[in-house]
């Protein structure tokens, strides 16, 4: 690769950066042979050694593995760049202060969102004293990799760090948005400054629109609270049921809304979008699972029992019954304790895929383990829920292979509707989502950031930006045909919300041009509750 650096420059050493999501890598190292000490460099890294090749009026190399530190050695003169002494590379510190300086140059917010809200309380700037009472903003530093946030007391309602290794479908973001109205990492200097100086005033914090804002407010007046959540008690039920049998009392939030979404879409009301075939595994038969499967005398032997019992066969009869491939399914979780109006419960559950129908069972008891998980006891005590009131159903429903996977959100004041948007083959790198907004009042689409996957950057030791060749962008390169699509998503959302009488989070996605929604769940009250 041939760089044109500008002229007059210090420039030594440079960086060939690739951004994927969260951390980046490099690619490559070059070199302007500053101190001019020979004519064949060879680049020496912790993981391997290469020689570099004549680039511009330099030499060049691409790496293979993750570099830590460097050096480079010509061997025509037996001298060593920099004395010998080897350049080290925190590629930490070069993926954040790439990123900001990318926001920079397109002239975007210099933050990244994690859960977005508002709130209002106390700001507060030690994790280690955090009053008891009324609801706090935390606003620290370094969070690393956000560990130690899911341990912060019930009563913080907005976290504000300086940096941080989270990436938005990771454990601890998905936890974050259930447990704040606002979690954002604030790579704004100034601003976090701004903020700091109003450590023990209360304020008011939003980064609704992405652009973090805050102002203070006098002492919020307290609000009463019945903080009991009631968790609805399914009654045992026949093994499967169909879509058109479900109700409050034998399934739980999540499968009634598939249900009243296939209603929907069979009188016409939904239009032009597919509820994926299904069927409901009902609390009973569940137990009847996990029964057999405790006569295990050890775990060998239980390890046996979940590829050998009569339950795989009934499963496999039911799928062909409603039109399902048994070979080609998810299992998605149906708690009674999950997607209550009260209680948000996204990702706290697991789903899985079933590509063999000899592993239905497997499944199905990965998943009921999962209301042991730390996660969920941790959520439950938050919530002041006992563990002993959870119930698991299962919904099993034909799996779709989509081309692109999207998330809609609703706002029952301004009539739009939120879309983020991720082409399927990047849908496991973490990469930040497309962020599509439908506004009703115009019928149109505005997209206010695209997904990009691995940009290149050349960039100086100073971590300037040199040159930028942005990366694939599948969505911006089909948008004739997804625009449309897109605004028949956002009008079937807009007829949930109205249906259901409260926002609503859709879950989707687009396979050769048919749209499918497989859930949706009403956005839990969270803002701005004061203990």
């Amino acid at each position: 690769m041939t760089v044109n650096t500008p002229d007059k420059t210090n420039i030594t050493n440079h960086y060939h950066f690739s951004q994927f999501a969260g951390e980046g890598v490099i690619t490559g190292i070059s070199t302007q042979n500053p101190e001019n000490i020979g004519n064949e460099p060879i680049l020496i890294t912790d993981n391997e050694t290469v020689p570099m090749q004549k680039d511009g009026n330099g030499f060049s190399a691409e790496i293979k593995y993750p570099v830590n530190c460097y050096k480079i050695y010509y061997q025509d003169t037996d001298k060593y760049e920099n004395g010998g002494e080897p350049v080290v590379i925190d590629i930490h510190k070069i993926s954040r202060e790439v990123l900001i300086k990318d926001l920079i140059n397109n002239k975007k917010p210099l933050q990244k969102d994690i859960a977005k809200g508002y709130a209002e309380g106390i700001l507060i700037t030690d994790s280690a004293n955090i009053p008891q009472n009324g609801s706090v903003i935390l606003l620290i530093g370094d969070a690393g990799e956000g560990n130690d946030l899911i341990e912060l007391p019930p009563n913080v309602k907005a976290v504000i760090v300086s940096d941080g290794k989270i990436d938005y479908l990771s454990h601890i973001a998905s936890l974050s948005r259930s447990y704040f109205n606002i979690f954002t990492i604030l790579y704004d200097e100034n601003k976090y400054n701004e903020l700091k100086k109003l450590n023990g005033e209360y304020v008011h914090v939003s980064n609704l629109d992405g652009d973090l804002s805050f102002f203070k407010i006098k002492n919020p007046l307290p609000v009463s609270e019945n903080s009991k959540i009631v968790i609805p008690k399914f009654t045992d039920a026949a093994s499967f049921l169909d879509y058109s049998e479900l109700n409050k009392n034998n399934s739980g939030q999540k499968a009634c809304k598939i249900a009243k979404m296939q209603e929907l879409k069979d009188i016409s009301v939904l239009e032009n979008i597919i509820i994926p075939k299904g069927f409901i595994v009902s609390v009973g038969y569940i137990d009847k699972i996990e029964s057999y499967l405790d006569n295990a005398e050890n775990q060998t032997e239980r390890d046996e029992l979940l590829f050998d019992n009569s339950f795989i066969d009934e499963l496999e009869n039911k799928c062909h019954q409603v039109g399902i491939n048994p070979d080609n399914s998810i299992i998605r979780s149906a708690f009674n304790a999950e997607d209550l109006y009260e209680y948000p419960t996204a990702g706290l559950y697991d789903s899985e895929c079933c590509y063999d129908k000899s592993e239905f069972v497997l499944v199905i008891d990965h998943i009921y383990q999962s209301k042991d998980s730390p996660k969920a006891i941790e959520s439950r005590r938050r919530y002041g829920i006992p563990d002993f009131v959870v119930q698991l159903s299962v919904i099993v429903q034909e799996f779709i292979h989509s081309d692109y996977t999207f998330t809609a959100y609703t706002n029952l004041t301004e009539d739009k509707v939120l879309i983020e948007l991720c082409a399927s083959e990047f849908l496991h790198m973490n990469l930040e989502p497309a962020t599509i907004i439908y506004d009703n009042k115009t019928k149109s689409l505005n997209t206010v950031s695209p997904q990009v996957y691995n940009s290149k950057f050349i960039i100086d030791q100073n971590i300037n930006i040199l040159n930028k060749e942005d990366g694939q962008n599948s969505i911006s390169d089909n948008w004739d045909v997804l625009s449309k699509l897109l605004l028949t998503v956002s009008k079937n959302a807009l007829i949930l919300e109205k249906t259901f009488g409260k926002q609503q989070d859709i879950e989707g996605g687009i396979s050769g041009g048919k749209i499918y929604f497989w859930q949706t769940r009403d956005i839990p009250r969270k803002a701005l509750k004061h203990l």
